[in-house]
């Protein structure tokens, strides 16, 4: 529902309203800005809370586009009057308008996530805030996004202050473009030409990079000022324009305005996250908004009933708070209603409106209203002394207030256990075949007493986990979990992407050990290692072929941001190439399922799975040979991450997950392929789930790292069962094979 954050990862969706109301600054108001500034914020809340309208992120789009409107018209407007533009009198209202609230948000979203979540996540939200507070979110988040290790994380409750950086990061730039081109005018007319021919230079320049970089780099693109500045200058170009837009027949007003109504709600229904982003498919809001803009400069839209009337127009004066409050409460809300549902829908509307009217009337419009910020002198010309101590007291009462609810919680809510429930059941006893040493790997989750029992074991852990009430005191704990911590761990200890300079750097096991096996796939592969390590370790040299997001079959793909990568092609080659001249007795290989989204083809459906079938089958037949052993893992079905499911709120019910039916589908795909070419295929879904049902932590063990990649520690515990499931695989085959 959240599905936040890359275009492709959570977060994709957040758009900030045209942040300063310089229509009322400047002692005029639309309501049909009004209005579309509340067509806006309802379209990204609801994306948010119910996953519907599918494209309600293109509201970002319609702010974007009234932000360049406003403000070029103030700063015009201001040259016109007094012949220059005031730098301090501009960022002051900018700071006035924007930052209060803006801090407000970050300092309670900060507390309640130290509240709510663990210390690991309150500092993750308390780093992205600082980014947030600096103008600078959306490339922190940018840089998340196209960085794969850092893409399956839990969702930034202040993900969404992207687009206000990307404002701010715009009117760092365009008020002196604007001052300048205004200057080298001699007369009025002359002006406004030469800033109506920069403006359509640069709006031109920016949409043309748009179009590629949204095609070679789609998250980062999605996030950049860059990419993102030919939709202000639209709104700036209509603001340069306004004297020739007058003069459009009012009898044709109300025809452009619905047909850019029209605009916005064709967009909506069929702008997808599978479209390049922003160009050229945000094309459609934004020449949508434009029309509309366009069409009430002549006077008051009479015929607008739909973005036109109170209702809209109060929304739209209270934008700003709606959309700086909605993001939080969704995200910290999932802690008390993982699954959703429609009181958690109801709850998240009703207690962001609340918190958006009281930050507006408390803090938001007596702060932009009052002289704070001005000098003195200016100050003694205002409306007094009294209504502005006034102003601002009401204010930081509404700070004090809002600062205090996640306190309060804090004192009526007990925080994460600390410990819990310790499940330490003992290996059954008797002898069988184990792993290669005969020895239990230390905290094993399984026995070493055969294939059945080792099996049957780790059932019976799963299951105890399913059955917890409370968490127990997990080791890692939940601090030096996530992706990050992953990366480094899987470094220190074994190997990420294996360059092939550096193979030596990445053979593992007996190194006097003739049998060979040679392990290939993407980070999936990597995350099996340990438990590979831990079954062959003693009698098997094991060699690492791996490239993160490098699926092992042969079709063209992309980073799962969208970036193109042509080194996967070229080192899936190279590793085949490899593991001839290597000639392995056993080769192991395991992919993730949701690089099928990575397709370079973007196909989906029955195509994206014709294409993956065809590729999995050349992969099987290129790696086959008469004396070896290929053997293809499932990868793990996954679980919540525990991060965002362990909470002062919550109990491990949260962390559990049902298996989903493209797990199902995509291993059902892998094995038909694998019986055609004879090879050995190994379900591992009874390693991490009892019937369909998977625990995110086997009894005090983490499972995951990041609710995909297993840690370090579960993965190595898996080694008595990936043994069996290896030795299985062998005797199965056919003689002579």
């Amino acid at each position: 529902m959240i599905g936040l954050m890359s275009r492709r990862s959570a977060p994709r969706h957040q758009g900030a309203p045209s942040s300063p109301d310089v229509a009322r600054e400047a002692g005029w108001k639309r309501d049909d800005i009004q209005g579309l500034r509340a067509l806006a914020v309802l379209l990204v809340i609801g994306d948010h809370v119910f996953g519907q309208p599918v494209g309600g992120f293109i509201g970002v789009d319609v702010f974007f586009v009234l932000s360049g409107f406003l403000i070029t018209g103030l700063l015009v407007r201001e040259h016109q009057r007094h012949g220059r533009i005031s730098y301090l009198d501009f960022y002051r209202r900018r700071v006035r308008r924007i930052v209060p609230v803006a801090t407000l948000v970050l300092v309670v979203t900060i507390a309640a996530a130290y509240v709510i979540f663990n210390e690991a996540r309150g500092e993750g939200v308390a780093r992205d805030s600082a980014w947030a507070f600096a103008f600078l979110a959306n490339w922190h988040f940018a840089d998340i996004g196209t960085d794969y290790f850092l893409g399956g994380g839990p969702v930034s409750p202040v993900q969404h202050y992207w687009s206000l950086s990307v404002e701010e990061q715009f009117y760092v730039v365009w008020p002196t473009a604007v001052a300048a081109v205004l200057w080298l005018g001699r007369r009025r007319t002359t002006r406004t030409s030469a800033l109506a021919i920069v403006t359509v230079l640069a709006l031109a320049a920016s949409f043309g990079y748009s179009l590629w970089h949204s095609m070679s780099d789609p998250t980062a693109a999605y996030f950049s000022t860059v990419d993102r500045a030919w939709e202000l200058l639209v709104g700036a170009l209509l603001a340069v324009t306004v004297p020739l837009l007058r003069r459009i027949p009012d009898v044709a007003r109300p025809l452009l305005a619905w047909s850019g109504l029209g605009l916005i709600v064709l967009a909506v229904l069929v702008v997808s996250e599978d479209r390049p982003f922003p160009a050229p498919w945000a094309a459609l809001p934004v020449f949508g908004t434009a029309l509309v803009v366009a069409a009430g400069a002549g006077g008051t839209q009479r015929l607008l009933a739909p973005l036109v009337n109170p209702v809209m127009r109060y929304i739209g004066d209270i934008s700003y708070s709606l959309y700086l409050w909605h993001f939080p409460v969704v995200v910290l809300g999932l802690a008390y209603a993982p699954d959703g549902g429609i009181a958690y829908q109801a709850s998240v509307l009703a207690i962001t409106g609340v918190l958006s009217v009281i930050s507006y009337h408390l803090v938001e419009d007596p702060i932009r209203r009052s002289s704070w910020l001005e000098p003195r002198w200016r100050r003694s010309l205002s409306s007094g002394p009294t209504n502005h101590s006034r102003r601002l007291a009401n204010g930081w009462l509404a700070v004090g207030l809002l600062v205090a609810l996640p306190m309060t919680f804090l004192a009526l809510n007990p925080s994460p256990p600390a410990a819990g429930e310790r499940i330490l059941a003992e290996a059954p006893s008797g002898t069988g075949q184990g792993a290669p040493d005969g020895g239990t790997p230390e905290g094993s989750a399984v026995s070493q007493t055969g294939s059945e029992s080792n099996l049957a074991y780790l059932q019976e852990r799963l299951a105890q986990s399913l059955r917890l009430e409370d968490f127990p005191a997990l080791a890692p704990a939940i601090d030096d979990l996530g992706i990050e911590s992953w990366y480094e761990e899987m470094k220190a200890t074994g190997c990420l992407s294996v360059p092939p300079g550096g193979l030596d750097q990445c053979v593992f096991g007996n190194p006097a050990a003739e049998p060979l096996a040679v392990v290939v796939g993407d980070s999936f592969a990597i995350s099996y290692m340990p438990a590979i390590r831990a079954a062959l370790g003693e009698t098997f040299r094991i060699q690492q072929l791996t490239l993160q997001e490098c699926p092992v079959w042969d079709a063209p793909t992309t980073h799962l941001s969208g970036a193109p990568y042509p080194e996967c092609p070229a080192y899936r080659s190279w590793s085949w190439d490899e593991v001839d001249r290597l000639d392995p007795d056993l080769v192991i290989m395991a992919t993730s399922h949701r690089d099928v989204g990575a397709l370079v083809s973007r196909a989906t459906g029955q195509e994206a799975v014709t294409e993956v079938e065809k590729g999995l089958t050349a992969s099987l037949r290129r790696l086959s040979g008469p004396d070896r052993l290929l053997v293809m893992l499932a990868p793990p079905p996954g679980a919540r991450d525990l991060q965002t499911c362990v909470t002062s709120v919550g109990s491990p019910d949260d962390c559990e997950t049902e298996i989903d039916t493209g797990w199902y589908d995509a291993t059902d795909l892998e094995k038909v392929v694998a019986d055609e070419q004879g090879v050995a295929y190994v379900d591992t879904k009874e390693w991490f789930c009892v019937e369909q049902y998977c625990p995110a932590f086997v009894g005090t063990t983490p499972a995951y790292a990041d609710g995909s990649h297993l840690t370090l520690e579960f993965s190595r515990q898996l080694g008595p069962v990936m043994y069996d499931a290896l030795a299985a695989a062998a005797a199965a085959r056919p003689s002579g094979g």
